[in-house]
C-alpha cells in the first residue's frame, strides 16, 4: 500500500512538471519573435528539464537506490560504537539542517516570484506577464489571480522535489565521506583495540586482530559498493 501511494505521489509530481514545461515550451514558441521574453521562459524551463531528468533517473534506479539504503541501515555503517554515533549523529544533523533551509529558501524564493507580476498590476499599473502559456488574458480580473495562484503551486513543487532530490544525492555522498573517515578512526586505533580486547577476553591478540581486520575489509567493501 505505501509503495502503491509513493509510485501515484510520483506520477502526479512527474504529470505536473511535464504539463508546466509543455506551457513553457508553448510559450516560446508563441513568443519566438521576442528574445527577451524567449530568455525569461527558457531561465525556468532549463531547470524544469533538469528536474524531470533527474525524477526519472531516480524512479528507474530504484531498486540500486533501495540497495544503496539498505547498506546505510545494515549493521557494517552502524556498529553502536560510541566514536561511530558521534559522526553519524553529525552527518544526519547537517542534512537535516540543509534539507529545511534549502527547502525554505526555494520556496520563498517562489512566492517573490509569483508576488512581483502581481505588484506590478496593483502598484504600477503594468500589464502582468507569466512565463508560461495560458488560454486566457491573465491581465483581466480575477485571472490574474488564477494565474499567479498556478504559477505559485507548479514553480513550488518544482522548487520543494529539485531541492530534496539534490540533498537526497548530497546526503550519499556525505554519507560515503562519514563511512571512509570512521574507517580510517577504525584502521587507526585497530592494533590498540585489538590488545584491549585480547587483554579482557583472554584470547590471542593475532585472532582478535584478524577479526578486526576482516570487519575493516567488509566495512570496505560496503562502502565502494
Amino acid at each position: 500500500m505505501k509503495k502503491a501511494l509513493h509510485t501515484a505521489y510520483m506520477r502526479l509530481i512527474l504529470s505536473l512538471i511535464l504539463l508546466y514545461t509543455c506551457q513553457q515550451i508553448m510559450k516560446v514558441y508563441q513568443d519566438r519573435d521576442d528574445v527577451n521574453k524567449v530568455m525569461d521562459t527558457m531561465f525556468l524551463l532549463l531547470t524544469n528539464s533538469d528536474s524531470i531528468y533527474k525524477q526519472i533517473v531516480l524512479w528507474k534506479k530504484a531498486h540500486r537506490i533501495e540497495v544503496l539504503l539498505s547498506i546505510m541501515k545494515g549493521p557494517i555503517f552502524n556498529q553502536k560504537k560510541r566514536e561511530h554515533e558521534e559522526q553519524l549523529s553529525t552527518t544526519a544533523r547537517q542534512a537535516k539542517i540543509l534539507l529545511r533551509v534549502f527547502n525554505t529558501t526555494a520556496l520563498f524564493t517562489c512566492l517573490l516570484w509569483v508576488l512581483y507580476p502581481v505588484i506590478n498590476v496593483h502598484v504600477q499599473g503594468k500589464p502582468v506577464e507569466f512565463a508560461i502559456w495560458l488560454p486566457f488574458d491573465v491581465n483581466i480580473s480575477p485571472y490574474t489571480y488564477f494565474a499567479a495562484f498556478y504559477v505559485w503551486v507548479q514553480t513550488s513543487w518544482l522548487a520543494f522535489s529539485n531541492t530534496t532530490m539534490d540533498v537526497f544525492i548530497t546526503f550519499f555522498l556525505a554519507q560515503c565521506k562519514t563511512q571512509l573517515s570512521i574507517l580510517r578512526l577504525d584502521l587507526e586505533h585497530i592494533v590498540k583495540k585489538s590488545k584491549e580486547e585480547a587483554k579482557i577476553s583472554s584470547e590471542d591478540f593475532k585472532n582478535v586482530l584478524d577479526r578486526r581486520l576482516k570487519i575493516v575489509l567488509a566495512h570496505y567493501d560496503e562502502i565502494i559498493k
